[in-house]
């Protein structure tokens, strides 16, 4: 599908001139000193609105919007919140950004503008439930837009107290300009709010489109991923439950619920992995949509050209293969992600073949010249993050700071490692069913699905001698192809022959043919396995192992999609990992500013300071310790 297709049904959630036309005078857009105190003026009464199924529409769609906002997934929640981890540094001097350095305050711009924007949501969802009865309208029609305004309602309270912990509850549409200072509700009640709100539209939304195998759609599902489904919220109260079930909260009776959740989207059988890992994010930068793995995604259109504003900033550029010139065609990239070297080290490799395909798609080691080309880098802390790649954008031109490339929101990989945690938890071991779901998202990873069994190695058999010159190598035969690989000459003798180009799709070993100056040398290969990208016997042998196991598997598999600080955070390690990142960077060669993150993070930014401002504006709030 292409982004023509993304403007479907009757929610058109991209098209900013509705947005223009319909929501502005409509909702309090301002700021959020207008959504405690507004002015009448601000306001369209609710008696002359609502008055219809695509004015109700329109207020949904005005409530989806907050998604792609520059204050929440547009840069905040894909950049700028979110990336300085263990998983990442960066090309910025960051000394200069205090947000992704942990030297901010109170003050800071971003944070107020996560704030502002997140409560800007909830009042546009407040509004629009305090009106949903109003038109006559077909009652499924109803029942879906309200179920869709509850989760995201909820879901913005999440963003807000799993970042600022206790903040405003407030559920109905701000109606007095006074008595407006509201004072925070404590974590756990909103917690338990955000639950109820997202189980009750659970019932209200619609299922995402069932396949067959054949690929061919076989009921009236949805078919894209930026509308909420059952999937979508079944998945994402798992993942709060898991929140609640960590730190700070540590409810652990949220773990068997969460286990439920998330084994509800798997027992629908609406979801599977896409064979291809790369693929996943090939079709999020060329606007098409494969639900079977990208449960929701944050919708972007175009490079904020032509009257659309709809561009996001993270993907493609932030995270994005560095290309920071306009004079070729492979999209502009600040590229200001740089890989950890950690991470790097973290995916399997053998005798130099990375038998982890997700390694080069995640790190690539080269950077685009002006003309195009690709310069190779050689320090692995330089390496970009490739995991969203402008070159492969179908929308012209792409020399602009926006893309509209989609940001994952939730993917069933994700799904299978949350029932894996959750299970590993309940069960306090892990189970043979928990191991295979595992084992599943690393054999995808590992290409079993798409580029099947590779050459693995080489052995010399027989070194030979009399070579003068480099011979040629052939590799043959095996049922696959593509292999190549170069041998290594010492004193007229084969010592090494070091694979090149693992090949693909080989079912037995194939023949080594060596031709040259020099006589004798022999060399056998041999291939990968399946289970090469199982979990190890050490790895599954306890709940402590297995829970290790899966809070690397999470990096390996979801990096730079914006979760692993709220892992580490709610495993209660952020602090530990940090530090021990710190130490890691030094003694590996790190970039001078590379840790500084690191070194700067204390104890209290396990939450964010409640935004001066609002301070100022509510009298009611108290400010977070440490701040």
């Amino acid at each position: 599908m292409h982004h023509s297709n993304r403007l479907n049904l009757d929610m058109k959630l991209i098209k900013k001139l509705i947005l223009i036309l319909a929501i502005t005078p409509l909702m309090l857009l301002v700021s959020c000193k207008k959504l405690m105190n507004p002015e009448p003026k601000d306001l369209i009464a609710p008696e002359n609105y609502y008055s219809t199924e695509e004015e109700l529409q329109v207020g949904l769609t005005g409530v989806y919007d907050i998604l792609s906002q520059n204050g929440v997934y547009g840069s905040n929640q894909s950049f700028w919140l979110v990336f300085t981890t263990d998983e990442a540094t960066s090309r910025l001097d960051l000394r200069s950004e205090p947000i992704a350095n942990y030297s901010y305050d109170p003050s800071n711009a971003r944070l107020t503008n996560f704030w502002r924007q997140l409560y800007l949501g909830i009042e546009r969802a407040n509004i629009l439930l305090a009106n949903i009865n109003k038109p006559v309208i077909d009652e499924a029609k109803r029942n879906t837009i309200k179920g869709e305004a509850l989760f995201l309602r909820s879901y913005y309270y999440f963003l807000l107290v799993s970042g600022f912990g206790d903040v405003p509850l407030k559920l109905e549409p701000t109606s007095s300009v006074v008595n407006t200072d509201l004072k925070a509700a404590p974590s756990k009640l909103i917690y338990d709010q955000i639950i109820k709100d997202m189980t009750t539209a659970e019932g209200l939304v619609q299922d995402v489109a069932m396949y067959n195998s054949s690929g061919i759609v076989t009921d009236n599902g949805l078919k894209f991923a930026g509308r909420v489904t059952k999937s979508a919220v079944q998945g994402i109260l798992a993942r709060v439950c898991l929140t609640m079930a960590g730190n700070p909260v540590n409810d652990v009776s949220k773990y068997p619920l969460a286990l439920q959740w998330a084994q509800k989207v798997k027992d629908s059988g609406r979801h599977s992995l896409n064979p291809s890992y790369s693929d996943i994010f090939v079709n999020l930068a060329q606007d098409k949509y494969d639900t079977r793995e990208s449960i929701w995604e944050v919708e972007f259109y175009g490079n904020n050209t032509g009257g659309y504003l709809e561009g996001g900033q993270g993907t493609g550029n932030f995270i994005g293969i560095l290309n920071n010139t306009t004079a070729n065609s492979i999209g502009f990239s600040t590229a200001y992600v740089r890989i950890s070297k950690k991470l790097f080290d973290n995916y399997a490799v053998n005798n130099g073949v990375s038998l982890d395909q997700r390694r080069d798609w995640n790190c690539p080691n080269f950077v685009y010249t002006a003309d195009g080309s690709k310069t190779i880098q050689t320090n692995v802390w330089l390496y970009p993050s490739g995991k969203y790649r402008r070159e492969l954008e179908v929308t012209l031109p792409k020399d602009r700071n926006y893309t509209p490339i989609n940001f994952p929101l939730l993917r069933y990989s994700d799904i299978m490692l949350m029932i894996a945690e959750a299970e590993n938890e309940v069960n306090s071991g892990p189970t043979l069913k928990t191991i295979e779901l595992v084992n599943q998202v690393r054999r995808r990873g590992f290409g079993k699905n798409s580029i099947g069994e590779i050459v693995k190695g080489i052995t010399v058999n027989n070194q030979g001698s009399g070579y003068t010159g480099i011979p040629t190598v052939t590799i043959s035969g095996g049922g696959g192809s593509g292999a190549t690989a170069v041998a290594v000459v010492a004193g007229g003798k084969i010592t090494t022959i070091n694979i090149t180009n693992p090949g693909s799709k080989y079912i037995s070993a194939p023949t080594i043919n060596i031709t040259g100056t020099g006589t004798g040398a022999t060399a056998t290969a041999f291939i990968s396995q399946i289970t090469d990208a199982d979990l190890t016997p050490v790895q599954t042998a306890n709940k402590l192992a297995f829970l290790e196991a899966i809070q690397k598997e999470r990096s390996l598999e979801l990096c730079f999609e914006g979760l692993r600080k709220a892992d580490l955070i709610r495993w209660g390690i952020f602090h530990k990992t940090m530090k021990e990142f710190a130490a890691y960077s030094d003694a590996n060669g790190g970039t001078s500013l590379g840790a500084v993150p690191a070194k700067n993070l204390a104890t209290k930014h396990l939450l964010y300071p409640i935004p001066s401002h609002e301070m100022s504006l509510n009298k009611s709030l108290v400010q977070n310790i440490g701040w």
